[in-house]
């Protein structure tokens, strides 16, 4: 296609040119939406990319998958091995990225990603407590009772999205194997929840439903 090979060859102007015819013709085609995604230089330079997710969003918020990429593409950039110098930014942009993700189509991936991302977050503290378990000092000994709240209350904003996660996840009856995967996480970390909170109802539910799914 021109629109493909004029955008590797980085010639906008063409590009653009039979873009526009192209939309003209097939103007309900996806490929509308992300062509300009394709573009080379975007491979080599995360925060172009995010600026030109960010554009196509604003373009087409009601795009289901294109949402749900974004917060994606966010979420390996915020929680790559190396963690970037504006981390505690880009935690807080993937939230609401991801927040507009399940707006926009509440799917299990959508609501699986928050759990991810918050079950970071609560890596984050948790790492935070560790650091000064051994201290007596007066601050520290207040520092980890807050950061012990700042856990709970984490893990109680986790809960809501674990539970949808795990109702749609469950309503499908055609699970890809990581699908599959990611729905016994999904029932491990409502176990461990639901034991938290000294539901052992909830808990042998969870036992059964994971033991049905093999």
């Amino acid at each position: 296609m021109l629109v493909d090979y004029y955008n590797r060859k980085g010639d906008a102007a063409n590009r653009d040119k039979y873009a526009a015819i192209g939309k003209q013709l097939y103007p309900d085609n996806d490929y509308w939406v992300y062509f300009e995604l394709y573009d080379p230089s975007l491979k080599e330079d995360k925060q172009k990319l995010f600026a030109k997710y960010e554009d196509l969003i604003a373009r087409n918020p009601d795009q289901k998958v294109l949402a749900l990429d974004y917060a994606i593409e966010l979420f390996n950039y915020t929680y790559a091995q190396d963690k970037p110098a504006d981390y505690a930014a880009m935690q807080t942009k993937l939230e609401a990225a991801i927040q507009n993700a399940i707006k926009v189509n509440n799917s299990a991936e959508a609501n699986f990603l928050m759990v991810q991302h918050l079950g970071n977050r609560v890596y984050d503290q948790q790492e935070a407590l560790r650091a000064i378990a051994a201290s007596k000092k007066p601050e520290d000994v207040k520092k980890r009772t807050a950061i012990t709240a700042d856990i709970n209350k984490l893990q109680d904003q986790t809960l809501p999205y674990l539970e949808t996660a795990a109702e749609q996840f469950g309503s499908r009856t055609d699970l890809k194997l990581v699908d599959k995967a990611n729905y016994k996480s999904v029932i491990n970390q409502l176990m461990n929840q639901y034991k938290r909170k000294g539901n052992d109802a909830k808990v042998k539910e969870m036992e059964e439903k994971l033991a049905k799914l093999g």
